[in-house]
């Protein structure tokens, strides 16, 4: 997804249980399982509780009453009630209308679908094109800590990123913005360094990821004009994190399994939420 700033570290800046049930071993080898105010029957792997019963019956007469007291349940039971809150609706369908005019996008979260589906070449070029690139940019500024976006990340699964290499938390300094359309490395360095990288669809948290130090891309522009394009640095990082995202890669992939470790509590909870919607 998006890749966080690199002016702030120290919190990396942006760039988806059943208990176990026992074995059902048949009925009890006890002549009565019922006694006392209460009498619980195991149907199948269900255990469901009876009213109250004489102080002792045969297995028989439990089932009977079991299976009875069932369908009396079943025929009187009420709609639950609600928990007093609700949680927003995961869309997991691609979006459709994204280019139609000015739009503030979702940024979806991992474990999204969209972020690792196949994300198909552009071949209309213009006005719409356009939109979608300033689109994008408009979502990207909405938060304080992105500089980087891919349109997966936002629902469409078309090769197209863009980012800032320049925005600091005080500037956006629009020089830095860059959109590549249907990008593609060509080369990179042997040299590689690590640096913790942060995402956009993984708020909150970030973990070390090694990288070329240069790349080397082929892309066309917003009227379908090929160029290439050489990346240094920073840049590149940010260039290499959005382009990840294109392939249905996230940073993530690419973290130690150490570090992983480090991080697995937000992703269980990002999971979570995710099922949750």
């Amino acid at each position: 997804q998006a890749v966080s700033c690199p002016v702030i570290m120290e919190a990396p800046l942006p760039f988806s249980w059943t208990l176990p049930r026992a074995p059902y071993r048949g009925p009890s080898q006890s002549p009565s399982l019922c006694s006392g105010e209460r009498c619980s029957v195991l149907l199948g792997s269900i255990w469901r509780t009876l009213p109250t019963v004489p102080a002792v019956l045969p297995w028989a007469t439990c089932v009977a009453l079991a299976a009875a007291s069932s369908r009396t349940r079943t025929k009187s039971k009420k709609k639950r009630p609600g928990l007093g809150f609700s949680m927003k609706k995961v869309f997991d369908e691609p979006l459709t209308d994204y280019d139609s005019g000015p739009k503030l996008f979702e940024i979806l979260k991992y474990p999204h679908p969209s972020l690792r589906r196949p994300n198909e070449l552009v071949t209309e070029f213009g006005a719409r094109l356009k939109q979608l690139s300033e689109n994008l940019f408009r979502t990207m500024y909405a938060r304080d800590d992105g500089c980087g976006l891919a349109a997966p990340q936002c629902g469409v699964n078309l090769r197209v990123m863009v980012y800032n290499y320049l925005r600091t938390l005080e500037s956006i300094n629009p020089a830095g913005e860059t959109v590549f359309v249907n990008p593609r490395i060509v080369a990179s360095s042997e040299d590689k360094d690590e640096e913790v990288e942060g995402c956009l669809s993984f708020p909150g948290f970030g973990a070390p990821v090694i990288r070329p130090i240069w790349v080397e891309v082929e892309a066309v522009d917003l009227e379908g004009k090929p160029y290439t394009k050489r990346l240094e640095g920073e840049e590149a990082r940010i260039f290499q994190h959005e382009y990840d995202h294109l392939d249905g890669v996230v940073y993530i992939d690419h973290v130690t399994e150490e570090d992983r470790q480090v991080i697995a509590p937000q992703l269980k909870k990002l999971m979570s939420d995710y099922s949750a919607g």
